[in-house]
C-alpha cells in the first residue's frame, strides 16, 4: 500500500516539474515580447510599482511623457532588450560634470542610474523580467536626466514664470512696481536629445547650453574655488571679540591672516606673523570692500561677523547668483554699461575689462529700480525735470496747498498738458488745489527748469524704456558716502556724471570734452544724440567677481534673493 502511494507521489511530482518547466519557458518567451516591455514602460511612467522597481519622481515628467509617446512607448537608450547604448557612460559623465556648474548631480538621478547601470553591465540580474524592469527604469531616468539638465543649464532652476507670479502678487499687495526682465530661451529639448543621441555628442550638446558671458564664467570659477575651501574644512574662524587695528599684536592676527588668505585678500606667506601690520590692514580693507562694508582697515564687530559667515552660506549665495546669471544673454556686447543695483555701482566695460566706474544711487524700497536692458541713445545737458504725477500727488500737493508760491520759488513751471507743442502754461494761483487729494490724477504737467536745485543736476543719460528710468546727475552728493544707497524714485543717480560725459565725448558724441563742457556751462537745455548707441544692462547680483578676481557680496535690498532661494528649494 505505502509502496503504491509512494509511486503515485513520485509521478505527481514529475508532472508538476514538467508543468512548471513549461510555465517558466512560457514566461521567458513572454518577457521577450515588445508588448510586455511597453507595458512596463507605460506602467512606470504612470508611477506603477513592480516590486522594487518604481520611478518615484521625474523633474521633467511632461517632456518625458512626450518623448516616449513620440518614440512609440519604446525604450530610448537601448538598441534592443540586451544591448546597452554607448551613450549611457557619456550621460553619466555629463551628470557628474553638472557639479562644476553649481548643480546637484543627484537631481539628475546619478546614484540610481549608476547603481542600475553597473548591475546590468556586470550581469547581476536574475532573469529576463528583472533585466527588462531594470532597463525600463534606467531608460526613464536617463531621459529625465538629460531633459532636466538641459533645461537647468539653459534656463536656470529658478522658475521664471513662478517668479513673475510672485512679483505680480507682491506688486498688487504692496502697491510697488516690481519688474525683472529676462531673455527668452526657445529650445525644443526633445529635439536636442534626439540630435545628441544620434550623433553621440551628449556632453557637448548639453554644455553648449551654458551661457558664455563673463558674469556666469567668473561666478562658476568662484563657486568651484569656494567648494575647494569647503572640502578643506571651510573658513578659519576669528575667535576674538576684541577690536584689532594697525599696530595690534595678538594671536588672533594669525587667524585673521589665514582667513584673509583663504578668500584671496592676503598673501599666505605672512600667516604666522602676530602683528597687525600694513599688509593685514590692506587685506582687511579689501575684504570690507568685497562685502559692502566701509573700508576702515579695522577688525571691528561688524567685520568679524562678516568674516565668520560660513562657507556654506557664501556658497549658497554664489549658487543663487549663478542660477540668476543663466538668464543673461550668451554674451554681453563689445562695449557696454552695467549697473549692479545691490552693489550701487556703474561700470563701463570693454569685454571683461573695466574702463570706468562710478558709485550710484538706485531706487528706494518703495520704488525699486527695474531689472532690464536698453541702449543709451542721447544725452541731455542742463535737463528739465518733468515731475512724475505720483511724486506731485504724494510729496508736493500738500506743500502747494499751503503755499502756491512753492512752485515758483523752486523754479517750477506748470502746464495744462504733456505735449510740448500744444500745452499752455498755467498759473498756480488760478488752481483750486484743495479739490485734489492724494488719490487724484492731477491734469497738470509740472516741470522744473534747469538750475542748481534741479534734482537731475547738469546732465542726464537717456536709454529709452517703458519704465521712465535713466541715469542722471544730482545736487545731493552727501548720500554717495553711505554704503547702502537706495534713495531714488527708481532712476539711477551718478556720483560723478561728468567723468562719464568726458569718457564718451570723443567716441560717441564726436566732439572733444572741452566743447561739450562749454555747452554744459551755458546752463541752457540741450539734447545731444550719440553717433553710436551704448548697450546698458541694469542688473541685480548679490554675488559677483571683481576685476581682481575677488568674490563680492552685497545686501539683498529688494528681497529677490529670498524669493529665488524659496523657488530653488521647491526644486530640490
Amino acid at each position: 500500500m505505502y509502496k503504491i502511494f509512494g509511486i503515485f507521489l513520485s509521478l505527481l511530482f514529475t508532472v508538476q516539474l514538467t508543468l512548471h518547466a513549461d510555465w517558466t519557458k512560457s514566461l521567458g518567451t513572454l518577457q521577450k515580447s515588445e508588448s510586455v516591455k511597453k507595458s512596463y514602460l507605460i506602467g512606470m511612467l504612470t508611477e506603477r510599482s513592480y516590486g522594487i522597481y518604481k520611478v518615484e519622481k521625474l523633474e521633467s515628467k511632461q517632456t518625458v511623457l512626450a518623448l516616449y509617446e513620440k518614440n512609440g512607448n519604446s525604450l530610448y537608450w537601448f538598441d534592443d532588450a540586451k544591448i546597452l547604448s554607448s551613450n549611457i557612460p557619456d550621460m553619466i559623465e555629463a551628470i557628474k560634470r553638472s557639479a562644476n556648474e553649481g548643480l546637484d548631480p543627484n537631481r539628475y538621478h546619478l546614484q540610481d542610474i549608476e547603481f542600475i547601470y553597473k548591475k546590468m553591465l556586470n550581469s547581476m540580474l536574475f532573469d529576463d523580467r528583472d533585466y527588462n524592469l531594470s532597463a525600463t527604469k534606467l531608460d526613464i531616468l536617463l531621459s529625465d536626466a538629460f531633459l532636466t539638465l538641459a533645461k537647468d543649464l539653459s534656463q536656470s532652476q529658478i522658475n521664471y514664470t513662478a517668479f513673475q507670479n510672485i512679483l505680480y502678487k507682491k506688486s498688487e499687495k504692496e502697491g510697488i512696481n516690481y519688474f525683472w526682465e529676462k531673455r527668452v530661451h526657445q529650445y525644443n529639448y526633445i529635439d536636442l536629445l534626439d540630435g545628441a543621441h544620434s550623433s553621440g555628442q551628449l556632453i557637448d550638446t548639453l554644455y553648449a547650453l551654458t551661457p558664455t558671458n563673463e558674469i556666469y564664467n567668473t561666478l562658476k570659477d568662484a563657486y568651484n574655488r569656494y567648494k575647494s575651501i569647503e572640502s578643506q574644512g571651510g573658513f578659519q574662524k576669528i575667535s576674538t571679540d576684541k577690536n584689532l587695528k594697525f599696530g595690534s599684536v595678538s594671536k588672533t592676527v594669525v587667524e585673521l591672516r589665514v582667513r584673509l588668505g583663504q578668500s584671496g585678500d592676503l598673501d599666505f606667506s605672512h600667516e604666522n606673523n602676530t602683528t597687525f601690520d600694513e599688509t593685514v590692514k590692506d587685506g582687511v580693507k579689501r575684504f570690507q570692500k568685497r562685502v559692502g562694508l566701509w573700508p576702515s582697515g579695522i577688525l571691528n564687530s561688524t567685520t568679524r561677523k562678516a568674516l565668520n559667515v560660513s562657507i556654506e552660506k557664501r556658497l549658497e549665495i554664489i549658487k543663487l547668483n549663478l542660477e540668476r546669471s543663466r538668464w543673461e544673454s550668451d554674451s554681453f556686447d563689445y562695449k557696454y554699461i552695467i549697473v549692479n543695483i545691490p552693489e550701487f555701482m556703474m561700470r563701463f566695460m570693454d569685454h571683461d575689462q573695466q574702463l570706468l566706474n562710478a558709485r550710484v544711487i538706485v531706487g528706494r524700497l518703495k520704488n525699486p529700480t527695474p531689472i532690464f536692458q536698453s541702449n543709451m541713445s542721447y544725452i541731455v545737458l542742463n535737463p528739465r525735470w518733468s515731475v512724475p504725477n505720483s511724486i506731485v500727488v504724494k510729496e508736493m500737493l500738500g506743500r502747494i496747498q499751503e503755499d502756491p508760491y512753492y512752485l515758483e520759488d523752486r523754479n517750477y513751471k506748470m502746464y495744462d498738458g504733456w505735449s510740448r507743442k500744444y500745452r499752455k502754461e498755467v498759473d498756480a494761483f488760478d488752481v483750486d488745489w484743495f479739490k485734489y487729494d492724494d488719490e487724484s490724477k492731477l491734469p497738470f504737467n509740472i516741470v522744473q527748469e534747469p538750475g542748481v536745485r534741479n534734482p537731475l543736476g547738469n546732465v542726464k543719460f537717456m536709454f529709452p524704456n517703458n519704465h521712465a528710468v535713466y541715469m542722471h546727475d544730482t545736487p545731493t552728493k552727501k548720500l554717495f558716502k553711505k554704503s547702502v544707497r537706495a534713495f531714488s524714485h527708481g532712476c539711477i543717480r551718478l556720483h560723478n556724471p561728468q567723468k562719464l560725459l568726458e569718457f564718451i565725448s570723443d567716441s560717441y558724441l564726436g566732439s572733444p570734452y572741452t566743447i561739450i563742457k562749454s555747452k554744459l556751462d551755458t546752463g541752457e537745455n540741450q539734447t545731444l544724440s550719440l553717433n553710436q548707441k551704448i548697450p546698458i544692462y541694469v542688473r541685480y547680483y548679490t554675488a559677483f567677481v571683481d576685476e581682481r578676481g575677488g568674490v563680492n557680496f552685497s545686501k539683498d535690498i529688494y528681497g529677490y534673493d529670498k524669493i529665488h532661494h524659496k523657488l530653488l528649494q521647491k526644486n530640490n
